[in-house]
């Protein structure tokens, strides 16, 4: 009707009425997203829905003489090279991969940001008992690692041990250091987009990174004890350290920050924290997207086994624990399988460096070489340096990654990332202790 008659100012607010209202329908849609899941072709469509908006909107505007003739052309000529462009097919491919996996971590995300000293207190709780799993978690990897086997059994005894040790953490509502920033990055990406909010990005940012502080503090001078009580009563029960005297030496020296591949490794770490984060994230979607929640509550199978109740509060738990359960196991498989194919199968001296496991692991070392020739305690001063540094890199590493991963799947830009920046540098600079330390109380 306005292509019939533009100058009907009528037939232009109504135009405009209803575009505003499709606009909104996009936009409930997105928020749909976050709780009902997507899939590659719901994504798509979304797309071509706001590409053919974004079309007739050019088009409306050239009816009205609000744009001109060439202007129109050269958008037109612009989408089609955009279109057939391999750069834009990829991008737009990631994009979606990327929503897949974000979007209900970032929810998940929401869970792992301390804002006042309750969730300090709560997340500190969670980590110590953390701490205590990863101290037995370290001696079976150095006796799987002594034990003569084949290199794929060995690769999958680790993978086991790493994956029942993550399993116990999630169920047990511990937490594990590091694991955190893949998913808070995902929160931070939502947020990033809105110009105004640029103090609520930063308090978000200061409540990750005081999560992250308190993870780390609750996992180590957890488990840093729990291997002490280890070296004790190993040698009361056999009168031997845990740990051959060689292999503690070489836990004690391969752990220096300058004279070993540590910082490196302790890197790598992070992107297979990232890499498990997605793992997790698509388990999230596809769970949400595929209603398994919902069916396994509905099951008429389960109904006739274990019953109607049980099996709703089944379904409920499944929903809740899926994707923890799935990154953990993508995280055991990364931390214990990928080492070893690197090292035996490709001759790559490729080690895990994460900070609990780390600081657990070279406890064990030094309290089996205590009191022998071979102990020093500048080496070991060394490794605790090492453990800092282990820890700001796997969380560093780790963050950026799920941060740039999440702003590409809501289109944010150098600027927005810029901007956010900018603001940190300064919160930074005027109180170091909001983003590191327990949150003041109140006034």
């Amino acid at each position: 009707a306005l292509a019939a008659d533009p100058a009907d100012l009528a037939l232009r607010d109504r135009y405009a009425a209803l575009r505003t209202g499709c606009a909104a329908v996009l936009a409930d849609a997105d928020k749909a997203l976050e709780a009902r899941g997507v899939s590659t072709d719901l994504l798509y469509q979304l797309e071509l829905l706001r590409a053919l908006f974004h079309r007739l909107d050019h088009l409306i505007g050239t009816l009205l003489a609000t744009t001109t003739g060439p202007y129109l052309a050269a958008e037109i000529l612009r989408a089609q090279v955009h279109q057939h462009g391999l750069r834009s097919l990829a991008r737009q491919t990631m994009k979606r991969l990327a929503l897949k996996v974000t979007e209900h971590t970032a929810e998940t995300g929401e869970h792992y940001v301390v804002r006042d000293q309750r969730e300090w207190e709560t997340t500190i709780r969670s980590a110590v008992g953390g701490g205590l799993v990863t101290g037995v978690t370290a001696l079976l990897k150095y006796l799987i690692a002594a034990a003569p086997l084949v290199p794929l059994v060995q690769g999958l005894a680790a993978t086991l041990n790493y994956s029942a040790s993550f399993f116990a953490m999630q169920l047990a509502h511990f937490t594990l250091a590091s694991k955190q920033p893949a998913m808070t990055g995902a929160a931070l990406a939502s947020v990033m987009g809105d110009r105004d909010e640029v103090q609520r990005q930063v308090e978000l940012v200061a409540g990750i990174t005081r999560s992250q502080v308190a993870a780390t503090l609750g996992n180590v001078l957890a488990t840093i004890p729990a291997s002490v009580v280890i070296v004790v009563l190993a040698g009361w029960l056999s009168g031997q350290p845990p740990l051959p005297e060689a292999t503690a030496i070489h836990s004690v020296h391969s752990v220096h920050p300058f004279r070993s591949l540590t910082i490196p490794f302790a890197m790598v770490t992070g992107v297979f924290l990232w890499i498990a984060s997605l793992a997790a994230g698509w388990a999230s979607n596809w769970s949400a997207y595929r209603g398994l929640p919902e069916a396994l509550e509905k099951h008429r199978g389960l109904w006739a086994v274990i019953g109607a109740e049980r099996a709703q509060r089944f379904g409920r738990w499944v929903g809740r624990n899926v994707s923890g359960l799935v990154g953990y196991l993508a995280l055991g498989f990364l931390l214990g399988f990928v080492p070893v194919a690197f090292d035996k199968f490709a001759g790559l001296g490729l080690e895990v460096r994460h900070v609990t496991l780390q600081a657990a692991s070279l406890t064990l070392a030094a309290g089996s070489l205590y009191g022998t020739e071979a102990f020093h305690w500048r080496d070991v001063a060394w490794g605790g340096l090492s453990i800092l540094l282990i820890g700001t890199a796997n969380f560093g590493v780790s963050f950026i990654l799920a941060l740039r991963t999440a702003a590409r799947a809501r289109d944010l830009g150098s600027v927005e990332r810029k901007r956010l920046g900018a603001a940190l540098r300064a919160a930074f600079r005027a109180d170091p202790r909001r983003f590191l330390w327990r949150p003041r109380a109140p006034a």
